[in-house]
């Protein structure tokens, strides 16, 4: 299960690069701070520090995907974005919701 975090983790780091390259290629600095990608990493660092289940591992990082990989981000961007600037996110948005789906067959299986 740890490798199977550790590949989302992967895929957020590079979703990070991704929209840093964007906006340097538009001409602006790309925020250094933790900000969503961060939260979203540490929310699952901070899982396996805790005396929690593998289920109740895997509810919190859906969660923690749902509401700041994808429905914050949602909130972020709408109506704000170029067509491709939009086309980036969506993509990057499609990921998080598969990784969504991996983590609820988890639970499943």
């Amino acid at each position: 299960m740890k490798d199977s975090f550790i590949s989302i983790q992967k895929d957020q780091k590079n979703h990070a690069t991704i929209i840093s390259e964007r906006i340097q290629n538009l001409g602006g600095t790309p925020v250094t701070s933790e900000g969503l990608i961060g939260k979203v990493e540490g929310q699952i660092g901070n899982l396996f520090k805790k005396d929690n289940t593998e289920e109740e591992i895997i509810k919190h990082a859906i969660k923690g995907e749902n509401l700041y990989g994808i429905k914050m981000t949602e909130d972020l961007v709408r109506d704000k974005l170029d067509e491709e600037s939009l086309s980036i996110v969506h993509k990057i948005l499609d990921k998080d919701r598969e990784h969504v789906d991996y983590l609820k067959s988890l639970l499943h299986s």
